[in-house]
């Protein structure tokens, strides 16, 4: 596995919850960069360290606009 990308508002937003994830796949060589984990909000950012054997990218999203679309394509049939 070359990366693993978190997303959405849960991934995006929660610093403990990507650390307790990232902890329990530290068998898979996935070593996080505390200092790049602690801010992402709004940012695309590699939150793996420089030695981890899998990159590890936050990508936010904007969840509300993508159902908005989705349900103005279904309202517009």
């Amino acid at each position: 596995m070359d990366a693993i990308v978190l997303t959405a508002g849960i991934m995006e937003h929660r610093t403990i919850l990507r650390t307790m994830l990232l902890e329990r796949l530290s068998w898979m060589g996935i070593t996080l960069d505390i200092q790049a984990n602690q801010d992402t909000l709004h940012l695309e950012k590699i939150v793996s360290a420089k030695d981890s054997k899998v990159t590890v990218i936050v990508l936010p999203t904007n969840e509300e606009l993508m159902i908005a679309k989705e349900t103005f394509k279904i309202v517009s049939l």
